[in-house]
């Protein structure tokens, strides 16, 4: 969404659709693309850069509820009680 809202931005107007190409397995995926669905994914982006700003500034990082990926290097400054 966000190569679709910079799309928008360059262009005028949001694409009509947006295709994600999966090189490894030949697979893709196609999704409409709205003014919400960009506006949705732009605010988003907005709030997790809000608040890697507000872990990194704290030195305190939320552990995620989809179980964090074992190499992160933030690993060990997660708060256990989440």
């Amino acid at each position: 969404m966000l190569y679709a809202a910079a799309a928008a931005k360059h262009f005028g107007a949001p694409p009509v659709e947006a295709r994600v190409y999966f090189l490894r397995g030949g697979a893709s995926h196609t999704f409409p693309v709205t003014g919400e669905s960009i506006d949705a994914a732009c605010s988003r982006v907005a709030e997790l850069t809000c608040e890697l700003i507000r872990s990194r500034r704290g030195g305190r990082f939320n552990r995620r509820p989809d179980a964090a990926c074992p190499s992160c290097r933030y690993k060990s400054l997660c708060l256990k009680n989440h």
